[in-house]
């Protein structure tokens, strides 16, 4: 899930899409209790201007792989 993506080969062969960059980074990577991802989406031409950032917290509880998504108050403080 770690890396940069975006969807500009769909946009080549389907007009009706954008091209959607998507960024995943790991943050606190010393913490024990899973792994902890930044994500950032914004429009490839306009990277500097995200339209949703996100935490991700993705572990294991019990056998079960759980994911638990936290919204970023103040979120264009941590753009990039």
């Amino acid at each position: 899930m770690i890396g940069s993506f975006n969807s500009e080969e769909q946009l080549k062969n389907d007009s009706d899409y954008y091209n959607i960059s998507l960024e995943m980074h790991r943050i606190w990577p010393d913490r024990n209790d899973g792994y902890w991802l930044h994500i950032e989406q914004a429009v490839a031409s306009n990277k500097d201007k995200p339209y949703r950032q996100r935490i991700y917290h993705i572990f294991e509880d019990n056998g079960v792989i759980k994911s638990v998504i936290y919204s970023i108050p103040d979120e264009k403080n941590f753009v990039g």
